[in-house]
């Protein structure tokens, strides 16, 4: 691995959705050899996959989904039935 190779994992690594044209822009090399290069990297798999990783505190709010079953007494004691 040379010092271009390492720009290219480094620029990946922190927004891996660069276009090839920006890669190339940043190492001086083509377009052409920057995908030829990308593409190495996936077939020796050295990149697995192009991932967007999301940063909680810029979302302002997070959604979070639990499902399952369990036998634990309940933490909470909401009564659910109507009143009448």
């Amino acid at each position: 691995m040379n010092e271009i190779d390492l720009i290219f994992i480094i620029k990946l690594f922190y927004n891996s959705h660069l276009t090839y044209r920006e890669l190339a822009e940043v190492t001086g090399m083509s377009v052409s050899a920057t995908h030829k290069q990308i593409r190495k990297f996936v077939d020796d798999g050295i990149i697995s996959a192009f991932i967007a990783r999301s940063i909680v505190m810029r979302l302002r709010f997070l959604w979070i989904m639990i499902s399952g079953s369990s036998n634990a007494k309940s933490v909470f004691s909401f009564n659910f039935k109507r009143r009448y």
